[in-house]
This record gives structure tokens, C-alpha cells and sequence, in this order.
């Protein structure tokens, strides 16, 4: 029963290019926010997920704007991870009662209410669908359980080389699969490890490492689409970002063994030093932990999953973001990792509930479950509308700009405009180089009759970025509104060159004004 909430709005509800088929070639060419770009800026940088934009395209090929349907599909794929989370944890040393505990225990993690609730979160879940198809594929062709023959073997190992290739077209993560592969031959393989085995892994391999090749080379080579650039971030240096890191890790393992308070805004300040206190108790906590899980197979073959899924949100290729939020954490980071810790944690619940007697067993695992249900339909509530998400997320980040600046246009958009300009007064207090919100608080002192102060604003969001077309055509509706000719021209014309595509109608109403110009000044208001 949940709505459109956050970057749902762009990627679908104003994302015009999901109702029609004659995108598709666009879509899969391009990076995934490339239609609400200006041609002002030419550098394609970002994310490149064109399965998620063809599940969208699929999605309202069925549903229109009805989220309902959005849901739904989420829904179905968390439920298909799922099932695949427990073909995988079965291929595994754990014992039927450990992977079924392990795979209840990923089915209703709180954790999980970001990428299953959040229709933009779709991201990890559909990642994690190909990431487990892949690994279950390598595990039934060369798994020690199983030992297919030939064709089988040839049949799963292909299966299981595609399903990566399409992984990574939903999202970047997939790209430790390889990593998860080496780990699980290093911890489960009966042969040691010599020069004859080297090879034989390397041969198994090289088709995963030669598809993620191919993909870098494609997306970075043919398509251009560049990873997306935090400079804060990359300014902090490797060492504070390697330490953060560790504080980063130990704060994600923390939320999921007590998942509450959940938020979708993380502060993390980035250290400087080892010997910061939380930097220190984080590496001691972790090496203890590590300890000892690294004294059987399993447990470092679950710390190897852990690591290699969370690596490539490590924020070593800065992963772009507000800088209030300093080194980038999410949870919907963790939809994949969670896989390993919820495989630990079910061995652990089934060891402590095997101690105790009678109905006391199952009533123990029983209640772990029904403590996460219960969170995690709290945790769902939030995602209920946009107000609501806002509100509940700001009362644990109020220092988060881009929430008040959110919050403003959803009470904007309720007419309630008095709140509306304080949250978006707020947020430019919080950051006053955020264009936007200097373009909407103009629009909001037009509304209510202050002119000047609104030229002011939309004055500073273009000065701020001159890629603002919407500031651009604000500024000079009001020009020309005005009686300020020239200026007006000058300001229609700048938004004729940042406008994007996407904004044909209005991009030919200008055009026409501006070419009647000579024959004197339009007649039509704003």
C-alpha cells in the first residue's frame, strides 16, 4: 500500500522515458539518470543499471503510475532472493535446520526494508537475484555436493557465467562474484592447493574475470559512462578512507545484529587517526570477531562473502553523495552481505535454542523471527509517502539538507507553502550551494507576491549552476513579466541552451517567444 517515495519520483513518476518503447535502445545505452540531464552537462557520469530501467519500463507497461504493481514486483523478487538464498546456503556445510533458519532470517531482516520497500532500492534486490543464480550455478556444476556430468556440468557453469553478465547490469556490486568463487575453492576444496589446482581455478575462473572485462570496457570504453565523482570524499585520502572504512564496517554490523533504530541517512565523519577511540574499538571488535570465526571453513568462508560484497561500496571509488553524510553508508549496501551474516546468525540462534528442551526449541527460534517481523513492519510504515518518510528520517538526521530540501517540496506540493519555505529555508542554511533549493525558495516568495526576493534566489541557483534550466525560465518569466526586455532574452536564451531534451514543449514555447521578439515584446504572461 506504499506510494512513490524519494528517487522513485524521478526514475518513474517524471521519468517519461519508461512509457515508451522507442527508449529502449536509449535506456540500455545510457547512464541511469541520463534523461533529466542538460546538455550543459556532457560528461556522462554515474550508474550504469539498464536492466532496473527495463524492469521499470516492463512495470508500467502493466501498471502505469499505480505503485501498487511497483511493489509487487519488489516483493516477487525479495521472495525469488530468497529461495535462492536457500539453494545457495544448502550447497553449504550448515545442516538443513541452520540454512532454513539462515534463509528465514534474511527473508524478514528489518535491514532489508530499504531495497524491498523502496521501489528505487530494486537495485540490490535484482543484483542479488543474478549474484546467487550465478554462485548456485558454479556451486551445482563444481560444487563438492554435486558432481554433475559433462553436459550438466557445461550447462550449469554457463548458466551461472550469464546470470553474473546480467547481474552486473543491474547493479555494480555483482563484480565480487569472482571473489566469493576464489573463497569458497580456498575454504571447501578438498585438494591442496598446488600448481595443477592454480590452473584448473584459473580456467574456472577466467570467464567471470573475461565478462567483467568486458563489461568495464563497454560501459567505461564504449558507452562512456563514468563512475560518479564524490571529490569530498576522494580528498580525504586512502588512509582516512581505509580507516573510516572499518568504522563503516563495524557500525553495518551493528545494525544488523540490532537492527533498530534503521535509518536511510547515515552520518559516518571520516578519521584521521588509528587511534581514534571508535576507529580502535571498531579493528579490536572485528579482529575478535574474525578470530573467531576464522577457525573453521565456514566461518571464513562467510567473513570472505562479507568482505568482498561490502568492498565495492567502500567508498575507495568515492561513490557520489551529500557531504553531510561523509563517507557514503546505506543499508540497502548491506541486501547482499546480509546474506553471510544471516547464515552465521542462524547457526548461532539453532546452537543456543539446541540447549534448551521440549518446546522451548522452536519457541526460541520462533520468537528471533517474530522480533523481526515486527521491526521490520514498523520499518515499512515509514516508507508509507513521501511526508511521512521525510519526517520519520529528519527526526534521526536533521542536519540533512537534501531531507529538508525533499520535505519542502512534498509540503509544497500540499500547499503548504508557509512550511514549505521554512524546510527549504533550512536546507539552504544546512548547504547554501544547492541550486535547487535557491530556485525553489524563489518560487515560493513568488507565490506569495515578493518578486524581488524571488529574482534574488533564482539569480543564485544559476549563479551556483548554470545547468539550472528551470531557475533560468523562472528568472525570466518574471523579467519579462516585469517589463525588463533584455534581461529577460538573455535568461531565456541561457535556459534554451541548458534545457534537456526531455522538456520539448517547453523548450519550443521559448523558441517561439524569443524568435517573436523582434516583432516586439510577447504578450503572454508566465
Amino acid at each position: 500500500r506504499n506510494g512513490f517515495v524519494w528517487d522513485d519520483q524521478i526514475l518513474i513518476v517524471e521519468n517519461e522515458t519508461i512509457r515508451t518503447w522507442d527508449a529502449l535502445v536509449a535506456n540500455l545505452t545510457s547512464d541511469f539518470f541520463y534523461f533529466d540531464r542538460s546538455p550543459l552537462l556532457t560528461e556522462k557520469r554515474g550508474y550504469y543499471r539498464p536492466l532496473v530501467t527495463l524492469s521499470y519500463m516492463l512495470d508500467y507497461a502493466l501498471w502505469k503510475l499505480n505503485p501498487a504493481g511497483y511493489h509487487a514486483t519488489n516483493a516477487m523478487l525479495h521472495a525469488l532472493a530468497t529461495v535462492l538464498v536457500y539453494a545457495v546456503l544448502r550447497m553449504l556445510p550448515l545442516g538443513r535446520t541452520n540454512a532454513w533458519l539462515g534463509t528465514a532470517l534474511f527473508a524478514v531482516h528489518p535491514v532489508h526494508t530499504e531495497s524491498v520497500a523502496w521501489i528505487s532500492g530494486r537495485t540490490d534486490v535484482l543484483a542479488a537475484v543474478f549474484f546467487l543464480l550465478a554462485l548456485w550455478g558454479y556451486l551445482r556444476a563444481f560444487g563438492a555436493a554435486v558432481l554433475p556430468g559433462g553436459w550438466a556440468r557445461a550447462a550449469w557453469f554457463a548458466g551461472s557465467v550469464a546470470a553474473l553478465a546480467l547481474g552486473l547490469l543491474a547493479k555494480e556490486v555483482t563484480i565480487a562474484l569472482p571473489g566469493v568463487l576464489l573463497a569458497y575453492e580456498l575454504c571447501f576444496s578438498p585438494q591442496p592447493l598446488s600448481a595443477m589446482r592454480v590452473r584448473v581455478l584459473a580456467a574456472r575462473l577466467a570467464p567471470y574475470m573475461a565478462i567483467g572485462g568486458a563489461y568495464t570496457a563497454v560501459r567505461f570504453g564504449v558507452l562512456g559512462v563514468r563512475a560518479p565523482v564524490n571529490e569530498f570524499v576522494a580528498s580525504q585520502g586512502a588512509y582516512a578512507i581505509a580507516l573510516t572504512f572499518v568504522k563503516a564496517l563495524a557500525a553495518y554490523l551493528r545494525v544488523l545484529v540490532v537492527p533498530y533504530p534503521l535509518s536511510a541517512y547515515y552520518s559516518m565523519p571520516f578519521a584521521h587517526s588509528f587511534f581514534d577511540a571508535e576507529v580502535f574499538l571498531s579493528v579490536f571488535s572485528l579482529g575478535v570477531l574474525a578470530w573467531a570465526a576464522w577457525r573453521v571453513r565456514l566461518g571464513r568462508f562467510l567473513c570472505a562473502w562479507f568482505l568482498w560484497t561490502i568492498l565495492p561500496v567502500s567508498n575507495f571509488v568515492p561513490i557520489g553523495a551529500p557531504r553531510d553524510m561523509g563517507f557514503f553508508m546505506a543499508e540497502r549496501f548491506l541486501y547482499l552481505p546480509s546474506v553471510a551474516y544471516c547464515a552465521a546468525a542462524g547457526i548461532a540462534v539453532a546452537r543456543i535454542a539446541g540447549r534448551s528442551r521440549g518446546w522451548t526449541r522452536p519457541a526460541l527460534m520462533a520468537a528471533v523471527l517474530v522480533l523481526y517481523v515486527a521491526i521490520a513492519a514498523a520499518r515499512n510504515r515509514d516508507w508509507r509517502d513521501e511526508a511521512t518518510f521525510y519526517e520519520k528520517t529528519l527526526a534521526q538526521a536533521p542536519f540533512a539538507c537534501l531531507l529538508h530540501f525533499n520535505l519542502a517540496l512534498v509540503y509544497r506540493d500540499q500547499g503548504r507553502n508557509a512550511d514549505a519555505e521554512a524546510e527549504m529555508r533550512e536546507a539552504i542554511r544546512c548547504d547554501p550551494g544547492i541550486s535547487e533549493a535557491h530556485n525553489n525558495l524563489g518560487n515560493l516568495l513568488y507565490l506569495r507576491g515578493d518578486r524581488e526576493g524571488a529574482i534574488e534566489q533564482w539569480k543564485a541557483a544559476v549563479r551556483l549552476k548554470p545547468a539550472n534550466f528551470e531557475a533560468w525560465y523562472n528568472l525570466a518569466t518574471v523579467l519579462e513579466e516585469m517589463g525588463h526586455r533584455e534581461e529577460a532574452l538573455d535568461a531565456y536564451r541561457a535556459f534554451l541552451r541548458a534545457a534537456p531534451p526531455v522538456q520539448d514543449p517547453l523548450i519550443a514555447e521559448v523558441q517561439a517567444r524569443v524568435g517573436a521578439w523582434a516583432s516586439g515584446p510577447p504578450s503572454s504572461g508566465p
